[in-house]
């Protein structure tokens, strides 16, 4: 039945097929990234959450728990009596106190305000959180089979854990990460003898993403709808190209030979005429130049749309998302080649003050101006990242602590010396602290809050100095 086919049915069939399988292959392709750009969105506000609920534990541990007064129906955590330190120390937890003016209060530890936290946000915003160990004293802490799997993976050293799953009819992104035992929590914990830096236990965090994927399937039906349109688009265009410019010429060629004679033999056209094959290699090769152009357009335009959305609008400095991207990358190169990674944390001296007085237009001057000055104080391969306010991150790859010590003097001096804005006649004079830290091999999240503490004793130092972690 193929043999019987015309040569342009058979070419119409092979761009049919060959245009389905591209299509289906876009299409294909089109899916896979919009599910990993899901995940990765899932990941990025379960990690931010994560961090939210880990950093308030953290204040609340270092504080060794709060007091709160005691309101009718409260309760004191009836697991605090259960906990003791290690063996040989004094208790220094007291679930329940009285102040001189008789009142009583209650102890909030770390777990029981994470416990409270997550029933607040599991009623506002159906996002739960579940303190849980392999070793729990609260029994309703103990670790469902995912949490399980979870922490046995931490203690091989594993950071994370996230899967999608159904619950229901309805799906859920959870996430979890371990929790490391500090000095705080041995006043509690002390008896089941953990050390400082043990994996205690972990946070996960459920999310509910049934509106984010009911718009995603919206998403997905559009794009079928789009691509199937294109097709037939693109289908009927190129059937008709074959029509116009081998099809006709074909038959054009076959009523010519049907009525030539041998002495019209000359009629014919030479090998190196433009026939319809010639023809159709042309329009192959102007509809090749075309896709190139548009590939090269659309890599163009993606390309623009990645920097823009991981560049900060109003400095032109790398923003946070830029910093999540590339930060793992940066440590997984000093990691592979043993080299140090330095880090300054910048941030502007009262600049709440410079907004109050001036206005935010000048404060955003003030900021704009501060990103050219470091640009010109930093090398052309440190990342520069707008973290957040008034707060700046440089990364400096491969530079020891002294070199960065150095670069962050330059970029304090540079502030200081600033007299560049101005709001009227009057010079607007700011300065920057600065903290440093370096590091071999570490984790991002403990680089950050290192640095952050190296800058914050720049402030309590009296501001427009360098801090040195060191």
């Amino acid at each position: 039945m193929v043999k019987s086919l015309s040569i342009v049915t058979k070419i119409n069939l092979v761009i049919l097929l060959v245009l389905a399988v591209t299509m289906s292959f876009i299409f294909y392709l089109a899916i896979e990234a919009e599910q990993a750009h899901d995940e990765e969105m899932f990941m990025m506000q379960a990690t931010g959450l994560f961090q939210q609920i880990e950093i308030a534990r953290h204040w609340n541990s270092r504080q060794g728990g709060v007091y709160v007064y005691k309101k009718p129906g409260m309760k004191p955590n009836p697991h605090l009596y259960k906990t003791r330190p290690a063996a040989g120390k004094a208790r220094v937890i007291e679930p329940e106190i009285t102040d001189s003016k008789g009142r009583k209060l209650i102890l909030k530890n770390p777990a029981w305000m994470s416990r409270e936290i997550s029933e607040l946000s599991k009623s506002e915003q159906k996002v739960i959180y579940h303190l849980t160990s392999l070793n729990p004293i609260n029994p309703d802490n103990a670790p469902d089979d995912f949490e399980r799997m979870a922490l046995k993976s931490f203690e091989t050293g594993n950071k994370e854990a996230h899967k999608l799953y159904q619950n229901g009819d309805a799906p859920f992104f959870r996430y979890m990460a371990p929790l490391k035992i500090e000095e705080s929590c041995l006043s509690c914990h002390g008896f089941q003898g953990y050390k400082v830096g043990d994996v205690r236990g972990g946070i996960s965090v459920e999310i509910p993403i049934a509106q984010h994927i009911g718009h995603a399937d919206e998403r997905m039906l559009r794009i079928a709808a789009y691509a199937l349109v294109t097709y037939l688009i693109l289908a009927l265009t190129l059937t008709l190209t074959v029509r116009r410019f081998v099809s006709k010429p074909m038959k054009k060629m076959i009523e010519f030979t049907n009525g030539l004679e041998i002495e019209n033999e000359a009629l014919l056209p030479s090998e190196g005429q433009s026939d319809e094959v010639g023809i159709l290699a042309r329009s192959l090769s102007e509809t090749r130049k075309r896709i190139q152009h548009q590939q090269m357009t659309l890599r163009e335009k993606a390309e623009e749309l990645d920097l823009s959305r991981r560049t900060d609008p109003l400095t032109g400095a790398n923003n946070r998302q830029h910093f999540i991207l590339e930060m793992p990358k940066i440590v997984a190169r000093a990691n592979r080649d043993n080299s140090p990674t330095s880090i300054l944390m910048v941030d502007i001296d009262h600049f709440k003050e410079v907004n109050d007085t001036y206005g935010h237009a000048i404060g955003d001057r003030v900021l704009q101006q501060m990103v050219e000055h470091m640009i010109q104080e930093t090398r052309s391969y440190d990342m520069l990242v707008r973290y957040g306010g008034e707060e700046f991150l440089v990364v400096m790859p491969n530079t020891e602590n002294q070199h960065a010590v150095v670069i962050a003097e330059r970029i304090r001096k540079s502030m200081e010396a600033c007299h560049c804005v101005t709001a009227g006649d009057k010079t607007v004079l700011y300065t920057v602290s600065i903290g440093v830290y370096t590091t071999l091999q570490e984790e991002i999240d403990q680089m950050l809050i290192k640095v952050d503490d190296a800058m914050y004793r720049a402030k309590e130092g009296g501001r427009n100095r360098v801090q040195n972690s060191e």
